[in-house]
């Protein structure tokens, strides 16, 4: 609830326990929903003139309107230019008050505007059933009982609606009433269906992805493994042509010819041997030891010690190649989706989709539906409709802001401007979507 419909909740609530009007309850004041800001307003009663200046569920703020002649002398309505003319009105008599259709008009050049009668007045229930109005079932059984009707038992909000415009309109109403509501309850129907459907072939779309997804992986892992293989077995025939390339002395015997060379031969004395030890340790009648086995060459019988350590085994592995990822439409959308809301992306049926985590059927309508979606399938581009979905999110989430509210270092993001940087990440994820699938009728 807005900070508006609170002030006028408060007013009227202060004005029915104080002055306690007679024949009515504290939830009658429900009637001042059915007007909108503009609509002038006739009390039979007491047969003033008002402007409504706005109009919530329990209330209206409306500026008293003074009837003077133009300079055709045609009747027009004027607002009273006084601070003491606007102030708060109370509905709670359905059958007391008319609405006046005007127009807009300028009594000179210069002014001032005043509101021309463009049509006969009519009740608020024909100007509901003419104009439309969101108003829920239990406001339709209300209002029947009111105007005196006895409204079917157990009947859907659509049938109730149906009975109110067969008992307030003419016949000749009638019908141009009943085509409108057919085919604005359709457009709804057809929404909502498929809004339903998207989400369905959402789900389906993310199965195919995540099997896909590990196909593809599946595939990398083959690759890589396959790779490895073929460098070990060119290491492999390295190392074997590298032991071939040693021959044996011609004077060997065949049990020295296979003889394999010691430790100290292929690497070395360990690391304390190689230490130059002192003249006072050496034992005496030791002789300059012997020169290195590098150095020398092979006597008989020995084996031609190799001259280094194989490059086969000396070089480390080859680091695999690095496969970038891109970021995943989930993460990119959660960077604009306001507390306990959920973007998400229908790779189907090209639509940006959304959802709160929560109740918010107490929103202001058109706010009040827990979900949004929009297609840019065909009627607008892939920014245009997510720019909208973004938007409709912050501007429903400003109404809920106490419910949900922000984490620590997030801050609030205007309606419909988005960082550019998640757009370009996104473009990509765009271009990279599948081709739409058509599905049959049965």
């Amino acid at each position: 609830m807005g900070l508006f419909e609170s002030v006028a909740a408060t007013e009227w609530v202060f004005h029915f326990f104080s002055d306690e009007p007679p024949g009515c309850s504290v939830n009658d004041a429900w009637i001042a929903s059915l007007v909108k800001s503009g609509d002038f307003l006739a009390q039979q009663s007491t047969g003033r003139l008002v402007m409504v200046v706005a109009a919530a569920r329990f209330a209206c703020l409306v500026w008293e309107v003074t009837v003077q002649h133009d300079q055709n002398g045609e009747s027009c309505f004027l607002c009273k230019p006084d601070g003491n003319a606007v102030h708060w009105q109370f509905l709670v008599d359905v059958q007391d008050w008319l609405l006046v259709p005007a127009t807009p008009i300028l009594l000179s050049d210069k002014g001032p505007i005043a509101w021309k009668r463009s049509a006969d007045a009519m009740s608020l229930p024909q100007a509901l059933c003419l104009q439309g109005c969101a108003i829920n079932k239990e406001q339709l059984l209300q209002l029947i009982k009111q105007l005196n009707g006895t409204p079917p038992k157990g009947a859907s909000k659509r049938r109730l609606q149906e009975f109110l415009i067969e008992h307030v309109l003419s016949p000749a109403e009638q019908a141009v009433a009943l085509q409108q509501f057919q085919t604005a309850t359709s457009a709804e129907w057809e929404d909502e269906v498929d809004s339903q459907f998207s989400e369905i072939i959402s789900e389906l779309d993310k199965d195919e992805a995540n099997s896909g997804d590990i196909k593809e992986y599946v595939n990398i892992k083959k690759k890589g493994q396959l790779q490895l293989k073929r460098k070990f077995k060119a290491a492999d025939q390295e190392l074997k042509a590298a032991g071939a390339g040693a021959a044996p002395a011609e004077n060997a015997g065949p049990a020295e010819i296979h003889a394999e060379p010691s430790r100290e031969e292929v690497v070395g004395p360990p690391l304390l041997d190689q230490a130059k030890p002192s003249s006072s340790s050496r034992p005496e009648g030791t002789g300059e030891p012997a020169a290195s086995s590098s150095s020398r060459a092979a006597g008989p019988g020995e084996l031609e010690p190799p001259a280094q350590v194989l490059p086969g085994l000396a070089q480390p592995a080859e680091r695999a190649s690095f496969i970038k990822v891109n970021k995943s439409p989930d993460e990119l959308l959660g960077r604009l989706a306001p507390p306990r809301c959920t973007f998400g992306l229908n790779h189907q049926d090209r639509r940006w989709t959304s959802q709160f985590k929560f109740d918010t059927s107490h929103a202001p309508y058109p706010y009040s539906q827990r979900t949004k979606s929009r297609s840019f399938a065909k009627e607008c581009s892939w920014q245009e409709a997510l720019r909208e979905v973004h938007a409709w999110n912050w501007r429903k989430w400003s109404h809920l802001k106490n419910e949900a509210p922000l984490e620590a270092g997030d801050s609030e993001q205007i309606p419909g401007q988005m960082p550019a940087d998640v757009m370009q990440d996104l473009q990509v994820v765009v271009d990279k979507l599948p081709e739409m699938k058509k599905y049959g009728r049965k």
